[in-house]
């Protein structure tokens, strides 16, 4: 986050610590929040992770912007149990808590196919960055795929994702019915109003299906509502507090990763 002010980089983590703050009322834990901010020159990553010392427990997100392996060693010898929040970094050597973006693609493709939908496309930005939640949703979706012995596509920006690259994916979206498509599932909800143009032909939801991820809330506050997949933030913050509390009780049981199960929100498309 950036830590001279209230903007988290990504919304799901600003959801998970309001969800905290209610948690530890009610379970009389305290948690201090740390912003770490790499972007910010000023103040190099070593002495801002040198406030963490004396932190019994550590959970970060997004660690892998922090080049993951000298992060977590510093952490380790300042004597910090260290847990991941995210699967930027699985070879780490540190537990994860973490939503289970693999489930999060094989879900949509049972939805899709469960709702009757043969032809799908998946919108993905960035898709030639591998950005690990992302190419995990995109694998759980080929493994659902798989299993039905159906086909799809995967359509998206590329890493410069400039504004003609944004107007052409626009372009494609809307024309996915003409292709043959007769649904799409976007990985992330950051670009949904790219579907708007599609929504307009008003083929959706009796032609064509549609369905997020909820990532920054776009899809479940767009109009008409997405039928999306969300972070299971709740679930994510219960785990967090159960792991404190496992740790206040036995410091000496080693920590263990756990995968949290997506959440569905029923849309109208």
């Amino acid at each position: 986050a950036h830590h001279n002010n209230d903007t988290f980089w990504f919304n799901a983590y600003h959801r998970l610590w309001l969800q905290l703050e209610i948690l530890m009322r009610d379970n009389g834990v305290k948690i201090e929040l740390c912003k770490l901010d790499p972007e910010d020159e000023s103040q190099p990553v070593d002495s801002q992770l040198e406030k963490l010392r004396g932190a019994e427990l550590v959970f970060v997100s997004l660690l892998g912007l922090l080049e993951t392996s000298d992060a977590v060693a510093k952490l380790k010898a300042m004597g910090c149990k260290v847990v991941l929040l995210d699967e930027s970094n699985p070879s780490s050597g540190v537990p994860i808590v973490a939503l289970d973006n693999f489930a999060v693609g094989h879900m949509a493709g049972n939805i899709l196919y469960g709702r009757g939908y043969r032809h799908p496309a998946v919108i993905c930005p960035h898709v030639d960055m591998a950005i690990p939640m992302f190419r995990a949703r995109l694998d759980g979706f080929a493994r659902s795929m798989q299993e039905k012995d159906l086909s799809h596509s995967v359509f998206g920006t590329n890493a410069n994702d400039t504004f003609a690259e944004r107007v052409l994916l626009e372009k494609c979206v809307s024309e996915l019915p003409k292709q043959g498509y007769d649904c799409a599932f976007f990985v992330t909800d950051e670009e949904i109003d790219l579907a708007d143009k599609l929504l307009a032909q008003g083929l959706v939801p009796e032609k064509f299906g549609l369905l997020a991820f909820d990532g920054v809330m776009n899809a479940r506050t767009h109009r008409p509502p997405i039928y999306c997949i969300s972070h299971a933030t709740e679930e994510v913050a219960k785990a967090i507090i159960d792991i404190i509390q496992s740790s206040e009780a036995n410091d000496q049981e080693p920590l263990q990763s756990m995968k949290i199960r997506p959440k569905l929100y029923n849309g109208k498309t």
